[in-house]
């Protein structure tokens, strides 16, 4: 254990829960220490060398401790005096050497990637590597939605919301070269006479295109109906005239599992309950991203007001709980695994 650098792997920790904030709290990346290192964490010698880790962290000015003064941190694991956050400080002087894949080289990554669009390119640069090692296609499938592509080779759904329809520039890369493509918005709703399960709204825009050519060749809900995140809580009215025109008092829901999506269902869920329609959680769906081990960064996802999760299907809600105490989340594009991988 002795060979270990423990200031490195502080750093390693706090990246990891830190995601694209800039600060984490110290506790949770004590936590990690705690479940990784157990062994080392008991031993006599460890605090000590727990708190030169940490002022090394901090020697080199890309960390820093809030509170500052170390005379207002305050006593905590086998009474070290510890701070409540670490925040990052970014210095171009400080930039990461990078041994870029050919790929990414041929393009200039090497000179031309600066600040978040750098940390991107990082990740995409980490998922060639592992493919060329691993003799894997680093774009498998055909031609994905932007965050289908996106959450397998940036570990972030979102990564390329924001590329232009011509590409990146500095470093250019293109949706075509990605081997995605940025679909249009969806019609609201779209109905299977043959579907034999109660109508099922989605979330997000590119799960509602999947499940809609799943549900075409394979016959399963009565109707498929996109939400947009948010905004389906504020039409439930609609939602509830749609679904009883055709005879249903029930809905089926499918989002991303993180303290905020299932927030929207309860919301949604209280809503038309007024308006006697029952909504469930499609569970089938989420044990397949739960299968999936996709997860992301929670980047304040997990942040969300109270609602009830007596409703909430066991498997659920305690894997809704592993994911809010690791700082973690699944996105509902993580369906897209199961097909890649059959």
């Amino acid at each position: 254990m002795s060979n270990i650098n423990w200031s490195e792997k502080l750093e390693f920790y706090a990246n990891q829960l830190r995601g694209r904030r800039k600060s984490v709290e110290f506790i949770a990346i004590l936590d990690c220490m705690l479940q990784e290192h157990s062994q080392w964490m008991m031993d006599d010698e460890a605090p000590e060398q727990l708190s030169s880790a940490l002022v090394q962290l901090m020697s080199d000015g890309r960390w820093r401790a809030q509170p500052k003064n170390e005379k207002f941190w305050k006593r905590g694991w086998r009474g070290l005096m510890l701070p409540n956050k670490l925040i990052y400080q970014y210095r171009n002087k400080d930039v990461e050497v990078v041994v870029w894949h050919p790929w990414l080289a041929q393009k200039g990554a090497a000179t031309r990637a600066k600040g978040k669009y750098r940390d991107k390119l990082i990740r995409l640069n980490q998922h060639l590597i592992r493919c060329e090692k691993m003799n894997e296609e680093p774009f498998p499938g055909d031609n994905l939605g932007q965050r289908e592509r996106a959450l397998r080779l940036f570990e972030d759904e979102k990564a390329i919301d924001n590329m232009p329809d011509s590409g990146w520039k500095s470093v250019p890369i293109s949706r075509e070269e990605l081997r995605c493509v940025k679909k249009p918005p969806p019609i609201k709703a779209v109905y299977n006479p043959k579907g034999y399960k109660s109508p099922l709204i989605l979330e997000n825009v590119e799960t509602f295109h999947r499940l809609v050519d799943i549900n075409s060749s394979n016959p399963t809900w009565a109707y498929v109906i996109w939400g947009s995140g948010t905004q389906i809580v504020s039409q439930f009215e609609e939602i509830s005239n749609l679904i009883q025109d055709y005879g249903f008092n029930q809905i089926l829901y499918f989002g991303d599992l993180d303290a905020k999506g299932i927030e929207i269902v309860a919301t949604l869920r209280r809503n038309l309950k007024n308006c006697g329609i029952e909504v469930k959680l499609e569970e089938h769906l989420y044990q397949i991203i739960i299968d999936s081990s996709l997860t992301t960064p929670e980047w304040s996802a997990n942040i969300a007001g109270d609602f009830e999760t007596d409703w909430i299907p066991r498997f659920i809600a305690d894997n809704l709980n592993r994911l809010v105490e690791t700082n973690k989340r699944i996105p509902q594009e993580a369906f897209i695994n199961n097909s890649l991988e059959e």
